[in-house]
């Protein structure tokens, strides 16, 4: 019988404040979806995104391309954080057993304190979330002894249940958060040589404008080096 494998091929985005919108929701997760496509796919062929139960599910086409899609998708806004999980049936004993293997293959005989952070959706799975993270925690305990801190541990181990499937993951990576780009409209930014309007056009960007800069040249007052300043910030 063939191992187990521990290598993530996929991505679960977490969205944050988009999840609050009302009607409009759709509206923010269009848009996201699409600045997330427009993002990845030109860098990583065959990418695939699909929508589970309010997140985002990157499915890369190769394990390769992982750390470079996590560089990706966390910087796009709208993105709160990212974690590269692998997907098994919606069981207990799927989940244990690819726990164990994982943990074995990501934490390996390192010392530090742990906690399980669960989340079911899926009302038929026999356990709640508390309950599925107190039996995981002590199956994860039982093969190899660490300290549990369920406030401030040194590793983490999450799992979510839904209807489909169960995705694991051990590794949460911070996005920029925010809104989507383009979702409130397009906005004019004045471009100087300095770090104050590219700031501001950054976090435009954060609450969902669309940016379009403009920046004006006044020779021979001012050298073609500042305008070719201004390019590289744009």
């Amino acid at each position: 019988m063939s191992a187990m494998s521990t290598t993530p091929t996929e991505i679960l985005l977490r969205i944050g404040e988009i999840w609050l919108k009302g009607r409009n929701r759709r509206d923010f997760m269009d848009r996201l979806l699409h600045n997330l496509l427009e993002t990845l796919r030109p860098r990583l062929p065959g990418v695939k995104i699909q929508v589970h139960y309010g997140r985002l599910q990157v499915r890369l086409a190769d394990p390769s391309q992982m750390n470079d899609a996590l560089a990706l998708v966390t910087n796009v806004p709208g993105v709160v954080s990212a974690s590269p999980v692998i997907s098994v049936d919606p069981t207990y004993e799927a989940i244990e057993a690819a726990a164990l293997a994982m943990i074995k293959t990501e934490w390996g005989d390192r010392d530090g304190s742990f906690r399980v952070q669960a989340k079911r959706t899926n009302k038929h799975f026999p356990m709640n979330s508390m309950e599925l993270a107190r039996v995981l925690g002590s199956a994860l305990y039982e093969q190899r002894p660490r300290e549990v801190d369920l406030k401030n541990p040194d590793f983490t181990f999450g799992v979510d249940v839904d209807e489909e499937e169960a995705r694991l993951w051990v590794q949460r990576v911070p996005g920029i958060g925010g809104l989507p780009v383009g979702i409130t409209g397009r906005t004019l930014l004045m471009l100087s040589g300095g770090i104050d309007s590219p700031v501001a056009g950054y976090l435009a960007q954060k609450r969902g404008c669309r940016v379009d800069g403009i920046y004006f040249h006044s020779p021979p007052f001012i050298s073609e080096a500042s305008r070719d300043k201004v390019e590289v910030l744009a």
